[in-house]
């Protein structure tokens, strides 16, 4: 059994607790929306859901780093920025990535991903911490190629930082508003 942080209040403990197939969780900054995410990956972890079962998306590979730290002795699932994940797809079927990596275009590597849908593998649950600043590309990615199981989504409607990258809160607020 893992143990959940111990500092957690009410709220956090319910959305860890929550058994929907598709949650978002809006909070403000500070609110400890990571916090949330890791004790929900114990949390499944505790019920039996398996390692590989979980994928965790973040924004920043050092937010991803952050996350590992924190789950100690935990580490067969992924937890690593989209494009992270969708390399790790590709690279595991041998697909050369080099030029893609090389000309930084990281958001042809989720193209090649689509391009090939026997690299696909199943994902009962994924998270995606910091939602807000997931861009079109990213949200029909996850829900309508991945289409993941349960989807847990954290994020802070006022608080987007990557507009630069395509990302809009609007489009979270649409899914959000059609269910």
């Amino acid at each position: 059994m893992i143990e959940l942080d111990k500092d957690l209040d009410e709220y956090q403990l319910a959305a860890i607790k929550a058994k929907e197939n598709n949650i978002y969780l809006n909070a403000n900054a500070g609110a400890g929306k990571t916090k949330v995410v890791i004790n929900k990956i114990k949390d499944l972890l505790n019920n039996g859901v398996n390692e590989q079962d979980i994928v965790v998306i973040t924004f920043t590979r050092a937010a991803a780093q952050e996350m590992r730290s924190r789950l100690k002795n935990i580490n067969n699932l992924f937890i690593g920025t989209i494009h992270s994940y969708a390399y790790y797809l590709l690279i595991k079927n041998n697909f050369d990535c080099s030029s893609l990596i090389e000309n930084k275009e990281f958001d042809e590597l989720i193209n090649k991903v689509i391009e090939h849908p026997q690299y696909k593998e199943r994902i009962d649950y994924l998270l995606l911490d910091e939602a807000q600043d997931s861009s079109l590309l990213h949200f029909n990615f996850i829900l309508s190629y991945l289409r993941p199981r349960h989807c847990f989504f954290c994020g802070d409607l006022n608080q987007s930082i990557f507009s630069f990258n395509g990302s809009k809160p609007e489009i979270l607020e649409d899914l959000i508003s059609n269910g």
